[in-house]
């Protein structure tokens, strides 16, 4: 079976193959359309940043305030300097979870980003703020919020 082209959205090559050499994962563009690949690079006018925030927590769903994914996405966003848009969270409720042997209110988080704002010597800091509005928005002691970075640009 032959396939049309795809043009690598990162090298700008013609490629034949069912995986683009450079970004095996990415949806490439057809010659003639204009779908972009998904790892392309930003530009200083197309902001391509992106956060996505899956939180598992053992509070029940009424411990939730209707407004705490709307607030925690604008926070997330002016946190990392990106639009709305670019936030996705994911929330997973009641989940059977223990933490030093005590079930006690307790959230772990799991942040994918792709974005400078989140190097090595930022984590700390922004990892406490994200656990000290998460407290402050649903009554989850801060030392029983833990957050995990992973930079989706490192993952192949």
């Amino acid at each position: 079976m032959v396939r049309d082209p795809w043009i690598c959205q990162i090298t700008g090559q013609l490629v034949w193959e069912v995986n683009c050499v450079s970004c095996a994962r990415c949806v490439r563009s057809r010659v003639d359309s204009s779908v972009p690949c998904w790892r392309r690079r930003s530009t200083s006018t197309n902001n391509m940043s992106a956060v996505a925030m899956v939180m598992r927590t053992n509070v029940h769903n009424k411990s939730i305030q209707k407004e705490f994914l709307s607030k925690l996405t604008e926070y997330m966003a002016k946190l990392f300097g990106i639009e709305t848009k670019n936030v996705t969270l994911e929330l997973h409720l009641e989940a059977q979870m223990m933490r030093a042997g005590s079930t006690a209110p307790m959230m772990n988080v799991d942040l994918h980003h792709n974005s400078n704002r989140a190097s090595q010597a930022n984590k700390p800091e922004l990892a406490t703020d994200i656990a000290k509005f998460i407290s402050a928005q649903i009554r989850i002691p801060e030392d029983r919020i833990l957050v995990l970075f992973f930079d989706t640009r490192k993952c192949t």
